[in-house]
């Protein structure tokens, strides 16, 4: 015969106000979820332009002689400028989603959040 094991806990049960859920409409989500997605792909090309600067320089002063060439800077200020640009948009795609997560929060019934 098998004995059973009992376990106790304590439960504490939260207030009515802690246990609120609040709706939210599918297209206000969806646009979260889009904006998301594009800080992603974002994100991901300033990282593969940092890279690819990176191994240009790293190619560059690994050489035995390093020889400063004009296609070698112009390619390396370039994946600069890239990675600046991206890595400040994907910036303003992040604070464009914390907008849209305090309008969610706030969301009246009804509402509708224009991009």
């Amino acid at each position: 015969m098998k004995r059973k094991k009992t376990f106790r806990t304590e439960v504490y049960i939260p207030t009515p106000e802690a246990m609120k859920i609040q709706l939210v409409p599918l297209y206000v989500l969806e646009q979260l979820d889009r904006l998301r997605r594009d800080q992603t792909i974002v994100t991901t090309l300033a990282i593969i332009s940092a890279g690819f600067g990176m191994d240009i320089l790293t190619n560059w002063l690994s050489d035995g002689s390093p020889v400063v060439t004009y296609p070698a800077v112009i390619s390396c200020l370039l994946c600069l400028v890239i990675t600046m640009a991206l890595g400040w948009w994907a910036i303003l795609l992040e604070r464009r989603i914390n907008i849209e997560k305090r309008r969610i929060i706030d969301l009246p019934v009804d509402a509708k959040i224009h991009s």
